[in-house]
């Protein structure tokens, strides 16, 4: 069955990473990831100061809808030799695991860190037989590339967003 707990130990299982709860002090590092997925987005003709505002209020749009549409959900910072490298949050309704979000820093991407997240996160789901599922904007290839590549079927698409799933195998 898909738990709360489960969740946690498949995450604690990933060899070199570690998942904590965020604090008051990751406020400044999560929203660094957000202004991350802003780059490249249209908005780069923007002053620094309007763009770091602008990210401000993504950061506390996103946290206040992520946390509305998913109330029971649960956000982990990811690290890796003690310093932080992304982020994921996940709901779940024990019939299914979503990842509202994952995002990995500029610095540690490419480096296996989201591949291996998904990896535990899908044996996970196998076992349990539920599935994964997940949203990506329609221009982030990268990812869609990734999800692709570890099994994910779209499901819906709008101007926006992919809706993906990857049933349990």
């Amino acid at each position: 069955m898909l738990t709360s707990a489960a969740i946690e130990h498949a995450l604690d299982e990933i060899p070199d990473l570690h998942f904590r709860i965020p604090d008051a002090d990751d406020r400044e590092f999560e929203r660094t990831l957000m202004a991350s997925t802003m780059t490249g987005a249209g908005f780069d003709h923007l002053p620094a100061e309007a763009l770091d505002r602008l990210a401000d209020i993504q950061y506390e749009a996103q946290q206040a809808s992520y946390s509305a549409s998913w109330p029971d959900s649960t956000r982990w910072i990811i690290e890796r030799s003690a310093r932080p490298v992304g982020r994921i949050w996940l709901g779940h309704t024990g019939e299914r695991l979503h990842v509202v979000d994952v995002t990995i820093a500029l610095a540690a991407r490419g480096e296996g860190i989201g591949t291996r997240t998904l990896t535990a996160l899908i044996g996970l789901c196998d076992r349990c037989g539920v599935p994964l599922a997940l949203q990506v904007a329609t221009g982030n290839a990268g990812a869609l590339r990734l999800y692709r590549r570890l099994g994910f079927t779209t499901t819906s698409e709008s101007d926006s967003y992919v809706s993906m799933v990857r049933s349990p195998g």
